[in-house]
């Protein structure tokens, strides 16, 4: 059985369903019958926006500020973490110049959001979309 989808409250009916029926004679009103309440709309909107946004306090990659403490100063360690904090100012840079080559579909214009999801350096409270936060709630 296939499965459904997050937002629909019904599978679409087979042939031999009598609700197949009701689909060939009334299509519209079987697709708006289909769909969420208010109700389940706005708890799951309230639900994603309590799992996607960013307490004050959160902390994001390259921006660890326990680093040294929590690695109990394992040179070793902290030499990789620098490393990757280095790459990660380096995809930073590519994706801004990314952003700004005009010869690459979709990426610039009037009315074309630039690229910021996962760039390191830009993070903030709320509900950014942006940041490489430590962890993940969803």
């Amino acid at each position: 059985m296939l499965h459904r989808p997050t937002l629909m409250r019904k599978l679409i009916p087979q042939v031999e369903e009598l609700e197949y029926k009701q689909l060939l004679l009334d299509p519209e009103q079987m697709f708006l019958s289909s769909l969420p309440t208010q109700f389940q709309t706005t708890k799951l909107l309230a639900i994603q926006d309590a799992v996607s946004t960013h307490p004050l306090d959160e902390e994001y990659l390259p921006q660890l500020q326990q680093l040294h403490s929590f690695l109990n100063n394992d040179q070793q360690v902290i030499k990789m973490y620098d490393q990757f904090s280095a790459r990660l100012v380096e995809i930073e840079q590519t994706i801004k110049e990314r952003n700004e080559d005009a010869s690459l579909r979709n990426r610039c214009g009037a009315g074309i959001a630039p690229y910021e999801l996962l760039i390191p350096s830009s993070s903030g409270p709320g509900v950014t979309g942006m940041g490489v936060p430590n962890s993940i709630s969803n």
